[in-house]
């Protein structure tokens, strides 16, 4: 992409994969990370301010199901301000549920009785590793805890052309499945009016719903793509990806298969909700 982009930003981070796979081999300098669900922004904000303390919980921590339940009932419980417990609770949550969920059920189920156990995820050093490369980025990482249209208005002014914008938000179809607060239709339409009158270069991922053709993104280029799923049960389906005609096919290859080859640094599953 030429000129390269200042800043990258990603609105519905979740596990931040493209992020930091693009800190990671350097295609930017510096990323803004964002998410409305406040566990999920409260372990970006302890992985990047407390890396300590959160890689000694995941140290010490039994991976039991009474850990589990302690763990669930802290993700609705647990003040917002303890950034360590409730991102912990977050973190143990999403490597020990079913597809990464954070609301979901425990792999293995309830009863243990399931073919894989608890902890089949929880790879102790592994998660100590990719914590530890976290950390190294911090300084390059801005985080903004809350609402991704606020976070888009936010940076407008500064980054209408300078940044690069990556926007993945929840699906128009079964979002509820996957994430705290499913977003309204008029949202989603305030959202492609933003990317088009605000951003200069952008691409968004939505699933493969014919209002993205017909009416958020119906004057960009729209590509469709295979993906691997693995929510609910694992299948091969297809998704969208509009852009802003300032970028092209060849930009948008270069610099998200880029990322995706790095995707092995981020700590969370990129469907973390």
């Amino acid at each position: 992409m030429d000129p390269a982009p200042a800043r990258y930003i990603e609105p519905f981070a979740g596990g931040a994969a493209i992020a930091l796979g693009l800190l990671h081999s350097d295609a930017v300098p510096e990323a803004v990370i964002g998410d409305a669900d406040p566990a999920v922004a409260a372990f970006w904000r302890a992985a990047l301010e407390h890396p300590e303390e959160l890689a000694d919980a995941v140290c010490s921590c039994d991976v039991t199901l009474d850990t589990w339940h302690e763990q669930f009932h802290l993700l609705e419980t647990a003040d917002p301000a303890d950034v360590v417990a409730l991102g912990f609770a977050a973190f143990f949550l999403n490597r020990t549920n079913r597809s990464g969920i954070l609301r979901a059920r425990p792999i293995g189920g309830l009863n243990q009785d399931g073919p894989y156990p608890l902890d089949c995820r929880f790879n102790r050093a592994d998660l100590i590793r990719r914590l530890e490369l976290v950390a190294q980025l911090s300084k390059r990482i801005t985080l903004h805890a809350g609402d991704a249209i606020d976070l888009l208005e936010q940076r407008c002014a500064s980054d209408s052309h300078e940044a690069f914008v990556y926007a993945d938000p929840p699906y128009l179809t079964k979002s509820t499945d996957l994430y705290l607060d499913a977003m309204s239709y008029s949202k989603h339409q305030l959202l492609a009016e933003k990317l088009n009158s605000g951003y200069q270069r952008w691409i968004v991922s939505y699933d493969c719903d014919p209002r993205v053709a017909d009416d958020l993104y119906c004057n960009n280029n729209i590509l469709q793509f295979g993906l691997r799923h693995s929510a609910a049960r694992p299948h091969r389906g297809h998704e969208l990806m509009a852009m802003s005609t300032a970028i092209t096919m060849k930009d948008e290859t270069r610099l998200l298969h880029r990322a995706i080859w790095h995707r092995r640094v981020t700590p969370l599953p990129t469907a973390m909700a």
